[in-house]
């Protein structure tokens, strides 16, 4: 089930630039490391659909950027931290149910859109793992990443 949701979710994500046709916006299989000129790009594209759906503008508001994941992980942590406070988890333990949290999550995400900083932020390393994983090459494509892409836009819609 997670397979085809994926798949129906990564041929939604294909969003073509204005007027450009379907076919001309398809991408290779990344062979090399992620430019920060495509991932700009693919992010662009992004926002601009998503903001274009909500209304609420995006594209060149929202900032896009490779991250790794002991940094993503810290962000969980702060992002996390008072949420669990506000599950009633006892304070001394919080800080540290917070950490752990971070890192379990952030060894799984591709992306996040973190709300702190405002920003979306791309862990390439771990798309091509999941791809691999889930038997899916198609999630390391670029067309994979604009999926991801898509999906935290609306985060910060």
């Amino acid at each position: 089930m997670l397979r085809l949701l994926l798949r129906l979710l990564l041929a939604l994500a294909v969003v073509p630039a204005a007027g450009a046709p379907l076919a001309a916006q398809a991408v290779q299989a990344p062979d090399r490391p992620l430019a920060d000129a495509e991932l700009q790009s693919l992010a662009q594209r992004a926002l601009t659909a998503v903001g274009q759906a909500t209304g609420i503008e995006l594209a060149g508001v929202v900032p896009v950027r490779v991250a790794e994941a002991d940094e993503v992980a810290r962000i969980l942590a702060k992002e996390l931290e008072p949420q669990l406070r506000a599950q009633g988890i006892d304070s001394a333990i919080v800080a540290d149910q917070a950490e752990m949290s971070g890192e379990f999550l952030a060894a799984i995400l591709l992306a996040k859109y973190a709300f702190s900083a405002k920003e979306i932020l791309v862990l390439p390393e771990h798309q091509a793992e999941f791809a691999a994983a889930l038997e899916m090459p198609e999630l390391a494509t670029r067309d994979g990443l604009l999926m991801l892409l898509l999906h935290e836009a609306v985060h910060a819609a």
